[in-house]
C-alpha cells in the first residue's frame, strides 16, 4: 500500500457499527441522512455493508454523530474485531483514543 492508498482505505462489514451508533444517538436512516446530506438510501448502503466505509465517509459521520472521527474508527474496528477489545492492542488503541481528548462515549464498545 503506498501513502496515497491509505486514504483510500476502506472499512468491510462494520456497518451495524454505524447504524449501531445512529440508534444510540437516537437518529433514525432519514434524519441522520438529512444531517450528512446524503441522499435517501444511500446511508442504508454503508449500514448493510453494500458500499464500504472509506475514512472520509467515517469522518462525515462522524460529525453527523457529535463524534469524534477516531472514536467511531475503535468502534468500528471492535465491532469488526471482538476479540480486539479484550487484546492488550485493544487496550492500547482505547488508551490512545482517550489520551487525545475527551470521548462522548464511555466505552468504544
Amino acid at each position: 500500500m503506498t501513502p496515497h492508498d491509505a486514504g483510500n482505505l476502506k472499512m468491510k462489514g462494520v456497518g451495524q457499527a454505524i447504524r449501531q451508533l445512529r440508534e444510540e444517538e437516537g437518529l433514525s436512516q432519514s434524519e441522520m441522512s438529512m444531517r450528512l446530506g446524503w441522499v435517501a438510501g444511500k446511508l442504508s448502503k454503508y449500514e448493510t455493508n453494500h458500499l464500504a466505509l472509506s475514512l472520509e465517509v467515517i469522518e462525515e459521520i462522524a460529525r453527523a454523530l457529535k463524534q469524534r472521527p477516531d472514536v467511531v474508527v475503535l468502534y468500528c474496528l471492535q465491532y469488526r474485531y471482538p476479540s480486539l477489545g479484550t487484546s492488550e492492542v485493544g487496550s492500547l488503541l482505547e488508551a490512545l483514543v482517550n489520551s487525545s481528548g475527551d470521548k462522548k462515549r464511555g466505552t468504544t464498545r
